[in-house]
């Protein structure tokens, strides 16, 4: 397989457990191979491969003990379909390539919105030829269509926020739990929009009423529910949180012993909250607390000729810094010089809160995550927001032409470094 590959196209390790947990789920119905991340982009990844004998009996341990049993099933694949194997890595690879045009047109609609056509082509720029979105767009990875559907439930919910009606809070929920099936990070939208709906509503006072408001964000957060199960078939829906053993320290509440194994604990066993229904499906509660369980348990990271056993609250922010084109992070730089015009109306800086919030707030959570520093692509999901607002630097065009100039050669040179690497944008330093 290394001979056929050649070195643009190797398989990642995390692939090795997302293309056969993709057919798995098509092919039982169940959702235990790599419950860590929802199932939507490699179901949608793999389902072409449906049609094909991938030549894996899938079974494993029915019981959720925290095992993986993803990789094993990984490694039946590439034994029994030996150079063939290609052809499935290929064909999926090929479905999830999509979600980043997706991006593309989200980050285009919404930066010529605020900033104009050329900020619009500009924001466009920054995203195409990024070196962390162009090697992540074309992987069997959840972290390029979680930035695609984030963005695009971002915009459908700032739609809302400024229009306010039940259609575009129908679409918004529908969005907003089409993102939740990407990645577990965008579970910090059930505390953000809400918290976005009162900055909005702060800033700019809208004539709608507050409880007018306030059914609308319930059937948006009830309407992303309701997606959510459907996306996991109902599996569990409705279990008592009582009724869950957990692995993780968090929810657990640390590991009981027997007398000579460790077993599963829940902190909310014998509490009120016992005989709560959860409102989601059960793989889903079980895949956040594994995840729980890795970063608690902490993984070997590496940064600047340094190994420990835990990772740095900065480790995201350098790589950001030394990982994207310095012609970008120049853009960036002089967005920000550019912004304190778009903020003078209130307007500007309810439509700020709208792209910075999301991006900060995710930000700050994956970099709180210390357990270990592993993968860059973990930020991916707030790259699209940052994209649109470095198109600010051209809001004033034709009105400022000099400032304009300077960020559509910044987006240049930034472009092509990324590409004079290309196609080894994996490889990529600044």
């Amino acid at each position: 397989i290394h001979q056929r590959c050649r070195s643009r196209l190797l398989v990642s390790w995390d692939e090795v457990g997302h293309l056969p947990a993709g057919i798995a789920h098509w092919e039982t119905g169940r959702f235990a191979p790599y419950r860590v991340n929802p199932p939507l982009p490699r179901m949608i990844a793999t389902f072409p491969l449906t049609y094909f004998d991938a030549g894996v009996d899938w079974r494993w341990n029915p019981e959720y003990t925290g095992d993986r049993p993803e990789f094993s099933l990984g490694k039946e694949m590439m034994e029994v379909n030996g150079p063939d194997y290609l052809f499935f890595l290929r064909v999926a690879r090929l479905m999830c390539l999509p979600f980043a045009v997706l991006a593309v047109w989200v980050i285009w609609r919404w930066a010529r919105e605020l900033f104009g056509p050329l900020g619009g082509m500009l924001s466009v720029t920054v995203w195409c030829f990024s070196p962390m979105v162009l090697v992540n767009s074309q992987m069997i990875m959840p972290d390029a269509p979680a930035a695609a559907c984030g963005v695009l439930a971002a915009y459908v919910f700032r739609r809302w926020l400024f229009d306010g009606t039940l259609l575009w809070a129908f679409l918004a929920g529908v969005a907003m739990g089409i993102a939740e099936l990407t990645k577990f990070t965008w579970l910090i939208l059930f505390f953000l929009w809400p918290l976005q709906w009162l900055l909005h509503r702060l800033v700019l006072r809208p004539a709608r009423t507050f409880w007018g408001d306030a059914k609308h964000l319930a059937f948006i957060l009830g309407t992303c529910l309701f997606v959510i199960n459907l996306g996991y078939g109902f599996s569990g829906t409705g279990t008592r949180l009582g009724a869950y053993r957990f692995l993780s320290t968090s929810l657990g509440g640390g590991r009981l012993h027997n007398g000579t194994e460790d077993v599963q604990g829940n902190r909310f066993r014998g509490t009120v909250l016992a005989s709560l229904p959860v409102p989601l499906p059960a793989e889903m509660i079980n895949g956040i607390d594994r995840q729980k369980l890795d970063f608690e348990g902490g993984y070997d990271s590496y940064l600047r000729g340094e190994w420990r056993s835990r990772g740095w609250w900065y480790y995201y922010l350098y790589a950001l810094a030394v990982k994207e084109p310095i012609g970008y992070l120049l853009l960036a730089v002089l967005a920000t010089m550019t912004s304190p015009r778009f903020l003078r109306s209130p307007g500007g800086r309810a439509e700020a809160q709208c792209l910075l919030v999301p991006s900060v707030a995710l930000l700050v959570f994956v970099s709180s995550q210390t357990g270990f520093s592993h993968h860059l692509r973990y930020i991916l999901p707030a790259m699209p927001f940052l994209a649109i607002w470095v198109g600010a630097s051209c809001r004033d065009f034709p009105l400022n032409k000099k400032t304009a100039c300077a960020a559509c050669v910044l987006a240049g040179v930034g472009a092509a470094s990324s590409l004079a690497l290309f196609p080894h944008s994996h490889a990529y330093f600044n």
